[in-house]
Order: structure tokens, then sequence, then C-alpha cells
């Protein structure tokens, strides 16, 4: 692929991202931001996909950045990550190979739904891995610079009254 057909993808997935975050109802001071990210982490997963043919890999680094980039907005615009992050994966939703593992469903080839089924699992596997570690070490570092050991801890009953006190 060459550079203007990169761009043409990136200009045409900011715009479709653009366009939901308007039908979505995202606060308008962080449409561009979200339609931009997403735009990128489109462009992102299809240099890894084509450079390296590694599917799997090119949609967790492409979620990876999204969900980065969506901790770096939500600090800069004050909203929540999820404003960032629900746009800017829209385009990496692997609908197709949903529509492919029901169509082969529907026909009854088991071996091209099982095949694509797994793949599709796979691919929401990733997406929603990516996210989630993006956002346990953005909650880890935050926790630290505020000055408390984790975010995550469990406080027993006896803990949580003296602290309430």
């Amino acid at each position: 692929m060459t550079f203007l057909d990169y761009l043409i993808e990136f200009v045409l997935c900011t715009g479709a991202i653009l366009s939901f975050c308007v039908l979505i109802s995202v606060p308008k001071k962080a449409v561009p931001a979200s339609s931009l990210v997403g735009g990128l982490a489109y462009v992102l997963y299809r240099l890894i996909f084509i450079n390296f043919g590694r599917e799997i890999l090119a949609y967790f680094l492409a979620t990876v950045f999204i969900a980065l980039s969506a901790e770096i907005c939500a600090r800069i615009y004050k909203k929540p990550s999820t404003v960032f992050i629900f746009p800017g994966i829209i385009p990496l939703v692997p609908g197709v190979g949903l529509y492919n593992s029901m169509y082969c469903l529907v026909q009854g080839d088991q071996q091209g739904f099982s095949a694509n089924a797994t793949k599709t699992v796979f691919i929401a596997g990733a997406i929603a891995i990516a996210v989630a570690v993006v956002h346990i070490i953005a909650r880890s570092i935050v926790s630290r610079r505020a000055g408390r050991v984790m975010l995550y801890t469990v406080q027993t009953p006896e803990e949580d009254d003296k602290t309430s006190k």
C-alpha cells in the first residue's frame, strides 16, 4: 500500500468516527480527539497487519494505542477515558468475522463456522485484554502519584472503620 492509500483510509475512518461521535453524543470538545485517535489506530492496525501478517497482534497493539491515547486525552480534557475508547474502537470491532460466523452456521458449514468464530473470539479477546491492561497500568500509576499504595486494595471491615474516623 502507498502513503496515499493509508491517508485515504485515515481520512475516511476519522470521518466515520466523527459521525459516530455525533450520533452517540460525545461531548463536543472531545469529538476531534476521539476521531483522531480512532483514525490513527486503524492506520496502525493496517500497517502492522500488512507488514507483519499478524492480525491478532495488530488488533492488540492498535487497541493499546487507543487505550493509552484515551487515558492521556481523559486527563487533558477532564472526561472519562471511555469517551475516547468507545468511538476509537469502533473500526476495530470484528463485525465481518461475526457476520461470516453466523453465515457459515446458517449454511451448515461447521468447519467454516468454527474457524471464523474462533478467530473472531480471539480478536475480541485481544481488544478486551488490551483495554484492561492499559486501564490497570494507568490506574496504578495514578494511585502511586496520589500517594496511595494501590488503587485495587481490599480492606477488611476493621480497617474500613479506622479510615472512616
